[in-house]
């Protein structure tokens, strides 16, 4: 999720490593109350339990509002998606196997059904023998199919981990570049600032220096006709 701040707004925020994250804002004392309710968020992605806020004396040292990104921190938390991913797999695979076995058990269920009307005919009496057995058997799969059943079911929870946690992962990238390419701009912006100014004092030194050249030639000229060298 992507926390706009208005324009009135100045300073930056920071990741912890312990979790909690560090916002130092300036602006008027009503902008920042209505910026500190912003703040708290609290849905499926995050979960804003506290806010502890200290009031200080402006420095006036920030230009806008940014995020501050630590070397390494897009790596680990591309590293972190792509162990977020594996998990995925590892999870997907689980519940292949599993549907692979409840197919085996429906499987052994057929073959116990046909086993069934094969005994029928072989009189009466076997068939309630062999009929008992078979029930047995029966009782014995359902309580597979529900034991794998239970299995199904914790996969997909896992699975809906996984993917919520892919989500906040590939979410807070998405904050990182849009902040990663504002700091471009502002750069840009900063860079054409300076080659304006520099092109300004090329002009302005430019008169001064031909006008002292022209002196210095003068001065030059006035010398050698003094000592002869000019007739």
């Amino acid at each position: 999720m992507t926390l706009r701040t208005p324009d009135v707004i100045k300073g930056h925020i920071e990741n912890l490593a312990d979790g909690r994250v560090l916002i130092i804002a300036e602006g008027e004392e009503s902008d920042l109350e209505r910026f500190a309710k912003a703040l708290v968020i609290q849905n499926t992605i995050i979960n804003v339990t506290g806010i502890e806020k200290e009031y200080k004396a402006a420095t006036c040292e920030y230009k806008s509002f940014a995020k501050l990104v630590e070397s390494g921190e897009t790596d680990s938390r591309l590293d972190a998606a792509v162990d977020q991913l594996k998990a995925l797999i590892v999870v997907t695979k689980e519940g292949v196997n599993v549907s692979r076995e409840i197919l085996a058990v429906t499987l052994e269920n057929l073959a116990v059904g046909k086993e069934t009307l094969e005994v029928s005919k072989s009189g009466f009496y076997e068939v309630n023998s062999k009929l008992d057995c078979m029930l047995s058997k029966q009782d014995l799969m359902i309580s597979k199919q529900d034991l794998q059943l239970d299995k199904t079911d914790l996969t997909h929870d896992k699975q809906d981990e996984t993917m919520n946690m892919l989500s906040q992962v590939i979410e807070r990238q998405d904050i990182m570049i849009e902040n990663q390419g504002e700091l471009v701009e502002k750069m840009d912006e900063s860079k054409k600032e300076i080659v304006k100014e520099t092109r300004d004092l090329r002009k302005d030194l430019k008169p001064s220096l031909e006008d002292r050249l022209s002196r210095i030639e003068n001065d030059v000229a006035q010398i050698k006709a003094k000592i002869g060298l000019e007739k």
